[in-house]
């Protein structure tokens, strides 16, 4: 009975169930691990709640990966499994059945817990990254797209005081710096490299419609049709708005060009009349000379003015309507006016209306060829070298009837080596 009662007693010891009261060290020691486990136990519920926010913020939009990754990676600093097991040895080397080391060993699994889901809060956190930058990159695309479509009607119209395309590259210019590394932040590159593509194609587009319109009133309509479709042939405008407005001019121009084929035969058989050419000694007995020198030199008429008075001659019936005037000139001082549909009054008064060519659009001493189509209350004024329209802001008529003139300006001088005329209307 007494060896029996002995070894029971040593299991108890051994065990650690049985009191310790009286041992000091004993005391002590379980003093120091409930200690530790109260702390441990603490931490693991600061722990979880530090967690669960992290948990739940990459349940929603993640902003910013870099600052998540930081808090993932102090997070996993102060919940480290194998740092936890060092910390609580002596605890977990306590004999089975103990309740505190079953308290120790649930704190460890409880730290091996955190480092399975923090390694889930980071994936989910770049998968929600990701979202939010593929959001922001069509919420990005939606604007720019939409800003692309006004900017191509706004920049196809007459007046452009402004660059249209320029809200679009603000919109980009907003995209969030923190998704341009990601994989879909990759394509704002693409969509900043649209704008200039759609910006390009636009002002080309502009100039090519301008021109095109210039060379249908000129009645050129075989180059306004070549030029229009060499641009829909290139392929950076192709799929545009810009090439969708040119190809409804192709239309416009086939038609216009089958309409006015009659008529542009029957006016192609018109003959030119030489009010001037090279070839001419002195002024043509039908110019009517008013004020200023007029002088034929070299198959040029030179027409000077000195003074303010400056220099005037008129030629053609008051009869005339729609004609087009073909003049070739060189300024040497100031300019002159083309006066067309002028006529002469009871009071001898000269009633005409005003073309003003001069040095601010043309260069000094150099020859240069300007086609006057007067059709109707609409006259339009082309420079026959390189189809830019002149005075285009300018172009209703008042006057219905009469001949042309030449007015010099003040102190001025221009050459003139050759002015037909083509009368369409009388």
């Amino acid at each position: 009975m007494k060896t029996r009662a002995t070894l029971h007693l040593g299991l108890l010891v051994a065990s650690g169930l049985l009191c310790s009261c009286g041992d000091p060290a004993a005391e002590a020691a379980n003093k120091a691990a409930d200690m530790t486990l109260a702390e441990v136990e603490k931490n693991i519920t600061e722990r979880e709640t530090k967690l669960g926010l992290l948990e739940k913020q990459v349940s929603g939009e993640v902003r910013d990966l870099g600052a998540l990754a930081e808090s993932v990676q102090v997070f996993r600093g102060i919940a480290n499994a194998d740092a936890m097991r060092k910390r609580l040895a002596t605890v977990l080397d306590r004999p089975l059945g103990d309740t505190r080391q079953e308290r120790a060993q649930r704190a460890v699994d409880t730290y091996d817990t955190f480092g399975q889901r923090i390694d889930v809060v980071l994936k989910q956190g770049r998968e929600a990254f990701d979202r939010a930058a593929e959001a922001a990159v069509k919420r990005t695309s939606d604007l720019v797209n939409a800003k692309l479509a006004e900017a191509a009607s706004r920049s196809l119209e007459q007046e452009w005081p402004d660059n249209p395309f320029e809200a679009a590259r603000e919109i980009i210019k907003g995209f969030p710096v923190l998704f341009l590394t990601t994989s879909p932040g990759g394509t704002i590159d693409d969509l900043l490299g649209l704008v200039t593509k759609r910006e390009i194609a636009s002002k080309r587009a502009r100039d090519v419609l301008a021109r095109a319109r210039r060379m249908r009133e000129a009645g050129a309509h075989a180059r306004a049709m070549g030029m229009l479709e060499a641009f829909g042939l290139l392929e950076q405008y192709q799929d545009t708005p810009e090439a969708a407005a040119v190809a409804r001019m192709i239309e416009e121009v086939r038609e216009e060009a089958e309409e006015n084929k009659e008529r542009e035969a029957a006016e192609n058989e018109l003959p030119w009349e030489d009010l001037f050419n090279s070839e001419n000694t002195v002024l043509p007995v039908h110019w009517e000379q008013q004020y200023g020198t007029w002088e034929v030199e070299d198959g040029a008429l030179i027409g000077t003015s000195e003074g303010t008075e400056g220099g005037f001659i008129r030629t053609g019936p008051d009869e005339w309507t729609d004609y087009v005037v073909v003049v070739e000139f060189s300024i040497q001082r100031a300019g002159f006016d083309l006066a067309i549909r002028g006529s002469v009054e009871e009071d001898q008064r000269r009633h005409y209306e005003r073309i003003r060519l001069d040095e601010s659009t043309f260069e000094r001493a150099s020859w240069h060829t300007v086609q006057v189509e007067v059709r109707g209350d609409r006259r339009s004024v082309l420079r026959l070298d390189t189809f830019d329209e002149i005075d285009s802001g300018n172009n209703q008529l008042e006057k219905e009837r009469g001949g042309i003139g030449l007015i010099i300006h003040s102190n001025g001088e221009v050459k003139f080596r050759s002015i037909r005329v083509k009368i369409l209307k009388q």
